[in-house]
C-alpha cells in the first residue's frame, strides 16, 4: 500500500466525519468564551479568577467565519454573559454586531440566559444599564427560529430590559417556557408588574407550549396558561396576594394539564388557587409546596379544605405529593390527624400514592394505614 494512497484515504476519512464530529462536540454550549478561544484576541485575566478575551479592533472577516461555523452547530446554548457586572470586555459589543444575523446560531433549539447581578461589584447604576442593553441586544440575535426551549434565569433588575412580545414573533414554536428569578423566592427581589404582564400576552400567542416554570405571577399570566391548550406540566409560585381579581377565563381551560407543581407562600395562596381555576379533570399528578404565613389563621382547616377541593376537581388524580407546614405544635397533635385531609380522597379511585412530609400521631397513622391499604392505595409520611 503506498504513502499516497493511504494519505488520500485519511483524508476522505477525516472529510465523511468531520461535520458528524462537529456536531457532537459542539452541540451544547455552556459559555461564549469557547467560541472567544478560536479568535484572534489577546487574553487577560480579571483579579486571577477570571479569563477573558481583549479586543482593540472589530473582528476580522475571518473571526466572523469562524463564528458562523461553530455557531451552525451548537443546539443547545447556557449563555452567562460574565461572572461581574460592568467588567464587559470591547469583543462583546463587537460580538453584538455581526455583518449578517441570519448566520448566528441559526439552529439553535435550546437557550438558557442568566444574568447575575451583583450590587458590591458594580462601580455605578450607568455600568448595569449600558451591559443591561448589550445583553438584551445580544439575547433578541439568539432567538432563532428552531428554538423550542427557552429558560430565563435572570435577576429582576434585568427583566425590563426584555422585549417579551418579540418572543413569540421570533421563535413561535417555543414547547417549554422557564420564567425564573434566583430570589424572589426569598422574598429579595421581584420582577416588575409591567414585564409580567407583557409575558401574559406572549405567552398567549404561544400556541405549542407544554411546560412552564414560572416565578412571575399574576392573575393575567396565569390567565394566558389556562388558555395553552397544549399545556401539560406547570410549576408556578404564587405569592401571598395577587392583587385584586380580574375576569377569569371559563370553559376550555387546562384543557391537557397533567401534572401542576405549585411552590405557595402560603396555604391561602394555594387554597385560592384551586378554588379559581376548575375543573382540573386531566391532572393525574399534583405536587404542592407550601410555608406558613400570617394569612393562615387555621392552618388544619385549610390542610382539609386543599384536599377537599383537589379531590373534587381532579377525578382522574393518580398521585399526590406534599409538604405542608405542621399545623399543631409537636406535643398537641390531634389523635385523628391526618385522617380528616385523607378522608376526602376516598372520591379518586384511580389514587395510587399520597406522599406527605409532616408529623403525624402515631395512633392515626395505623388508623389511615388499614383504611387506604383496604382500598389499594399507597401512602407515606416523611417526618
Amino acid at each position: 500500500m503506498s504513502l499516497s494512497w493511504l494519505l488520500v484515504a485519511l483524508a476522505r476519512t477525516c472529510r465523511t466525519f468531520n461535520e458528524p464530529a462537529s456536531d457532537l462536540i459542539w452541540e451544547t454550549l455552556s459559555n461564549m468564551k469557547l467560541i472567544m478561544q478560536n479568535l484572534s484576541c489577546e487574553w487577560n485575566s480579571c483579579e486571577g479568577r477570571y479569563l477573558y478575551p481583549t479586543q482593540s479592533r472589530l473582528l476580522s472577516d475571518n473571526d466572523w467565519s469562524i463564528v458562523r461555523r461553530i455557531s451552525s452547530h451548537v443546539r443547545r446554548l447556557h449563555f452567562y454573559p460574565f461572572p461581574i457586572i460592568g467588567d464587559v470586555a470591547p469583543w462583546f459589543s463587537f460580538l453584538t454586531s455581526p455583518p449578517d444575523p441570519s448566520f448566528f446560531f441559526p439552529n439553535l433549539h435550546s437557550l438558557t440566559l442568566g444574568v447575575p447581578l451583583d450590587y458590591h461589584r458594580a462601580s455605578n447604576t450607568e455600568d448595569i444599564h449600558a451591559t443591561f442593553h448589550m445583553v438584551a441586544h445580544l439575547f433578541r440575535l439568539l432567538l432563532r427560529p428552531r428554538l423550542s426551549t427557552l429558560r430565563l434565569d435572570i435577576c429582576g433588575a434585568f427583566y425590563p430590559y426584555l422585549d417579551p412580545p418579540s418572543i413569540p414573533r421570533l421563535c413561535p414554536n417555543i414547547r417549554m417556557l422557564s420564567i425564573e428569578e434566583p430570589e424572589i423566592r426569598w422574598g429579595k427581589r421581584s420582577i416588575p408588574d409591567e414585564v409580567v404582564y407583557l409575558f401574559s400576552r406572549a405567552v398567549s400567542e404561544l400556541c405549542d407550549l407544554e411546560i412552564v416554570a414560572s416565578d412571575a405571577m399574576s392573575w393575567d399570566l396565569l390567565s394566558s396558561f389556562a388558555r395553552a391548550k397544549a399545556l401539560r406540566r406547570l410549576w408556578i409560585y404564587p405569592p401571598r396576594w395577587l392583587g385584586p381579581r380580574t375576569e377569569l377565563p371559563s370553559g376550555n381551560i387546562f384543557l391537557q394539564l397533567r401534572t401542576p407543581d405549585i411552590r405557595a407562600s402560603s396555604l391561602a395562596s394555594c387554597t385560592g388557587f384551586f378554588r379559581c381555576w376548575t375543573p382540573l379533570s386531566k391532572v393525574i399528578e399534583i405536587s404542592i409546596c407550601c410555608s406558613a404565613s400570617e394569612d393562615d389563621d387555621d392552618a388544619s382547616q385549610a390542610l382539609v379544605d386543599i384536599s377537599a377541593l383537589i379531590s373534587s376537581q381532579c377525578t382522574a388524580l393518580e398521585s399526590v405529593i406534599s409538604s405542608f407546614p405542621d399545623p399543631f405544635p409537636y406535643d398537641k397533635i390531634p389523635s385523628t390527624f391526618p385522617r380528616p385531609m385523607l378522608e376526602p380522597y376516598q372520591t379518586c379511585h384511580q389514587l395510587r400514592v399520597i406522599a406527605s412530609r409532616r408529623r403525624v400521631a402515631p395512633r392515626s397513622q395505623t388508623m389511615s394505614w388499614r383504611i387506604w391499604s383496604r382500598l389499594g392505595h399507597t401512602w407515606r409520611y416523611s417526618t
